[in-house]
């Protein structure tokens, strides 16, 4: 696949290829600097598009509109057990998004806070079409092709992370501060990571439920860096 078509590919990311942008009205159109391209997909994805003529770089970011604080009560931890997990998709029986991001990629990575759960990448330009072809993977099947092993696999790395920042760590002294500054009951007075009795609950029919509840079109801001126009050849 060329450069050329990255588009097309952003284009119809989900829904059958219904996602022919429709741009909207911008009020304050002339304070974007002019190498920034901003629209809202009938589907309701927000695209920003930045365009650097001479960068040897291009990649993207995914924002997911529904962090920890979307964590059914007794499941705290599912939104970063799923963050995980997308990374280990598998589509089309290729290798997992994680293992062909490591092999292509010079910067990858993804976190959850309790407000968002986000992806990146970042690689040469060259790199373009393969990162498009991930984008529309995880944008349109998150949790393809992962086998039940791997569930339990990416359990134990979230609970071995839990572990980590129970220790005194800067992780453990922000949820205090969560805790002291919000009632017990407020989202945010949840840890982010859960706990090991919350995390030992997930089941994957609870991550199924998250992907489809929260992993939805009109939840996702989608940011591309690209050397090309792509949102002027959308």
């Amino acid at each position: 696949m060329k450069c050329g078509v990255c588009s097309v590919l952003l284009a119809s990311v989900l829904l059958g290829g219904c996602l022919a942008p429709a741009k909207q009205p911008d009020p304050a159109r002339s304070d974007v600097p002019t190498d920034v391209h901003r629209e809202r997909w009938r589907s309701g994805v927000a695209l920003v598009v930045e365009t650097v003529p001479q960068s040897e770089l291009a990649g993207f970011a995914l924002v997911i509109d529904a962090g920890a604080a979307r964590d059914p009560v007794g499941k705290e931890g599912l939104a970063h057990w799923v963050e995980h997990l997308v990374f280990r998709g598998r589509h089309r029986a290729e290798p997992s998004v994680e293992r062909k991001l490591s092999a292509a990629v010079a910067s990858w990575n993804g976190f959850t806070s309790h407000d968002v759960v986000a992806f990146y990448a970042f690689a040469t330009k060259a790199e373009l079409p393969q990162l498009a072809q991930l984008l529309a993977d995880i944008m349109s099947e998150p949790l393809a092709g992962i086998a039940d092993g791997v569930y339990e696999h990416e359990r134990r790395v979230v609970e071995a992370e839990r572990g980590f920042r129970s220790d005194h760590t800067p992780g453990q002294v922000g949820d205090w501060l969560y805790q002291s500054v919000f009632p017990q009951h407020h989202p945010y007075a949840r840890p982010v990571g859960g706990t090991a009795s919350s995390i030992a609950s997930l089941t994957v029919a609870d991550a199924s439920r998250f992907v489809q509840e929260y992993y939805r079109p009109e939840r996702m801001t989608l940011y591309v860096l690209t050397p090309r126009d792509v949102a002027g050849a959308a």
